[in-house]
């Protein structure tokens, strides 16, 4: 056995000198560095070991004022270890099992004390090593302390899987799948219940490369489900470990639905956006037509009304075809109007008394002879009785409404028929407007409420307009609390709806 290499302090329990001299040679023998001190009362032995604080006792089992046994049973009570060598002249086998059994680390006979310094190198690197078990064991428990700490305090889930078993899961887990230990580790139970259906093929062609040794990435995406059947998307990240008598999981998974629907928005604004940019250069182009075609009739039949030789009929001609290009360029910039004053926030609703059935005919008066040019049906079907005709609205933006679909009606209809109408349904007002035009595709009806779209959104259209009307009309609708929605079938047809709030007139 190697000498203590390092300085130990040696506190003896002995009332003979001459006993603690010889003992004291002995240990220089051996070659041990030591200091001591010597005490024969109990009184004494308590303060020394609290102020000499020894690394070592060794003691005469039998005393006059004290005793061995006591000394070992007061060492054992002392919070740090402390090794005990009992040192007697003389001691029978069941005195010295009864010393080993009571905590001693040895015992030595005067009569062979010359194995003392044997048994201070032992009792010093036996008490190394219980202390450095201590350490390890400690450090151990508080290492796993932190471990489970760091597990339970998780946001994410954390498992152990073996043999398609859970060995270990934290309360996460238990939160976002929903089952505890003992029910996924139930005899009926696999872990691939945890997987939504559209991601089990791809865990387990991951498991069966495993099994068979080949290397697959650690992190990874998949569709979880959980007890009640809800899904959601999850990143997992896992290492494979040796354990027991094979390969166990360790792994974290970590929900990121809130990511991909983050990501899945970015993607839609970003394709919104490329396609407003679209919608906005097809809106740029469509009103510079809109703008310059009337513009150029107006100036070039106003320089042909120059022309002296022109008939009385020719005159009316270019005179009516100037009115119809101003009425457009007009149309084109009130609506620009309207579609800025409600992208600023500063179209205001401005509720007055508004009899339907008189506005109802006027517009009808009003298209009836665009529908004879075209050779057209016009029909107005009013269902609303007298007392329910007069209500509280907003009597000029119901007009643009209307106006702007049947401006629409005659646009897209060649032949057939446009009705008008509106009826009294609960506490709402329903209108409708109907045609027989061209209709519109079904993948195209939300998109055309949208500002600077059309039906066609191409550059190149055949049916002239701001694309502005629609936005516009539904803008208003939602002003005055209502909702506007569309039946239509291409080459057939639309019927466009409209519901406003039906509030009488006050008496």
């Amino acid at each position: 056995m190697n000498n203590v290499a390092q300085h130990i302090r040696i506190l003896f329990v002995e009332d003979l000198p001459s006993d603690v001299e010889l003992a004291k040679r002995e240990i220089k023998k051996g070659k041990i560095d030591f200091t001591c001190r010597v005490v024969d009362t109990e009184s004494e032995f308590r303060k020394e070991l609290s102020d000499f604080d020894p690394d070592i006792v060794i003691s005469d089992y039998s005393m006059p004022a004290f005793d061995g046994m006591s000394a070992l049973r007061i060492t054992q009570s002392f919070p740090r270890i402390i090794p005990f060598i009992v040192l007697t002249g003389s001691m029978n086998e069941e005195t010295a099992v009864a010393c080993m059994k009571a905590g001693a680390n040895d015992y030595v006979i005067k009569e062979q004390i010359k194995r003392l310094p044997f048994a201070v190198l032992e009792a010093i690197e036996k008490r190394k090593v219980i202390v450095e078990k201590e350490r390890v064991q400690k450090e151990l428990l508080e290492s796993e302390a932190k471990y489970r700490s760091l597990i339970e305090n998780s946001n994410d889930a954390i498992y152990l899987l073996y043999d398609r078993k859970f060995e270990i899961i934290n309360s996460r887990f238990e939160q976002m799948f929903g089952y505890t230990l003992n029910d996924i580790n139930h005899a009926d139970f696999d872990f691939i219940s945890l997987i939504a259906p559209e991601s089990r093929p791809f865990i387990e062609e991951r498991v069966e490369k495993i099994v068979r040794g080949e290397e697959v990435d650690f992190l990874y995406e998949f569709t979880a489900i959980d007890k009640s059947g809800t899904k959601r998307e999850v990143e997992a990240s896992v290492a494979y470990i040796d354990y027991k008598h094979g390969k166990a999981i360790q792994g974290i998974i970590r929900d990121i639905s809130e990511r991909k629907k983050m990501i899945a928005d970015l993607v839609e604004s970003k394709e919104k956006a490329e396609e407003s940019d679209k919608l906005k250069s097809a809106f740029l182009a469509n009103i510079s037509h809109e703008i310059r075609t009337p513009m150029n009739g107006i100036i070039g039949f106003t320089e042909l009304l120059k022309n002296p030789k022109l008939s009385g009929k020719e005159k009316n001609e270019f005179i009516e075809i100037i009115q119809k290009s101003g009425n457009r360029m007009l149309d084109t910039v009130t609506n620009l109007v309207d579609a800025s004053k409600i992208e600023t926030g500063q179209a205001q609703i401005q509720v007055t008394e508004t009899n339907i059935t008189e506005q109802l005919e006027f517009l009808y008066n009003f298209f009836k002879p665009q529908a004879d040019d075209k050779g057209l049906q016009f029909t107005l079907q009013n269902a609303l009785p007298a007392e329910s005709a007069v209500i509280g609205t907003d009597t000029q933006k119901l007009d643009s409404i209307l106006t702007n679909l049947i401006n629409n009606a005659f646009k897209f209809t060649e032949s057939g028929e446009v009705v008008v109408g509106c009826n009294h349904k609960e506490n709402r007002l329903i209108f409708y407007v109907k045609d027989t035009g061209i209709g519109i595709q079904s993948v195209r009806q939300k998109a055309i409420f949208n500002r600077f779209e059309q039906a066609d959104i191409s550059f190149s259209r055949k049916y002239e307009g701001s694309g502005l009307g629609l936005s516009i009309a539904k803008s208003y609708i939602e002003m005055l609390g209502g909702e506007i929605w569309l039946e239509s079938e291409e080459n057939t047809g639309s019927t466009f709806y409209f519901s406003i709030p039906f509030q009488a007139k006050k008496p």
